[in-house]
């Protein structure tokens, strides 16, 4: 599997999850919702690994981490296997 076909496979199961979990708590739902034009990109093929910058606003803020870390393992894992991917990470 090539890497943009890889980004794709993870920005879907991504997007899974942050529907998932935006139907009972807002915070994702606003991080859903401010990174849709993204992952739509993502998933037209417009977006080229590796991109370091344009996923860490949507999911960190200065201070912490993000919000649902202990809260919803399964968006988390979503969330760190889209970034590797995105990154580049080998």
């Amino acid at each position: 599997m090539g890497i943009n076909e890889s980004l794709k496979e993870k920005t879907e199961i991504l997007i899974l999850q942050l529907v998932k979990y935006a139907e009972i708590d807002p915070e994702v739902l606003w991080v859903y919702e401010r990174m849709k034009p993204l992952l739509d990109a993502i998933l037209r093929g417009e977006v080229t690994p590796p991109q370091n910058d344009d996923f860490r606003r949507y999911f960190f803020d200065v201070e912490s981490h993000a919000p649902w870390t202990d809260k919803y393992p399964e968006l988390t894992r979503a969330e760190a296997e889209y970034a590797s991917v995105l990154q580049g990470w080998s």
